[in-house]
């Protein structure tokens, strides 16, 4: 469709934008003052539930 904006990739969605902003937001506020267990848990983060 002539109206609809040409998708030029994820950098331009204003979702992905926020969400790496919130993740930069993480790595440099919260999880420098995690223990270090918790730090890694964060990193290693797979979006699957621990059983």
């Amino acid at each position: 469709m002539e109206d609809e904006q040409e998708y030029q990739g994820l950098e331009d969605l204003i979702a992905w934008q926020k969400a790496r902003d919130l993740m930069n937001f993480v790595h440099r506020k919260v999880a420098t003052v995690l223990p270090p267990e918790e730090k890694w848990d964060l990193t290693s983060y797979d979006g699957r539930q621990k059983v």
